[in-house]
């Protein structure tokens, strides 16, 4: 039966649930230094550009010469300013980091646990910007998360080893 599969993805999925939302408070709460933000918009370019041609492991090879495109065309080296170097090198970084983070799960089968842990961060974060990552809606974005476990993530087996 896929029931103790259910279970075990959905049990990851609430992990992965809150996990996400204490990241997504956490970073409304903290100034970012320049290399912390250019690290996160290096993945989040990386991971937008990937969630826009579909997720497709089938393509995961364009996905390394994207990778050169996004760190040649958005985060060019040289600049005058020594925040944007800070930023840009920074951002280098997370683009590799979020490269080779997909090309390494489409080239691993996933297990029901990273499968649903994967899946409730992307339930969080699909929200999150979908209403426009505004750090002002952080506090709804807690119950919101009790939402999303709760409507997307149900347990209910009787077997304890997947609860």
């Amino acid at each position: 039966s896929d029931n103790w599969k259910t279970n075990v993805r959905n049990t990851s999925a609430r992990t992965g649930v809150d996990q996400e939302v204490k990241k997504i408070e956490d970073s409304c709460s903290t100034p970012e230094s320049p290399a912390d933000a250019g690290f996160r918009a290096g993945k989040k370019a990386v991971d937008d550009y990937w969630r826009r041609n579909g997720s497709d492991c089938g393509n995961k090879f364009a996905l390394h010469y994207r990778g050169e495109e996004i760190k040649k065309n958005k985060f060019p080296l040289g600049s005058d300013n020594w925040k944007t170097n800070v930023r840009n090198t920074s951002a280098r970084t997370g683009v590799d980091q979020e490269v080779k983070k997909i090309e390494d799960s489409c080239s691993t089968p996933e297990s029901p646990a990273d499968a649903g842990f994967r899946a409730g961060k992307k339930a969080v974060d699909d929200y999150w910007r979908r209403n426009g990552s505004d750090c002002g809606n952080k506090f709804a974005l807690h119950y919101r998360g009790e939402e999303i476990k709760k409507n997307k993530f149900p347990l209910g087996s009787d077997n304890w080893k997947t609860n």
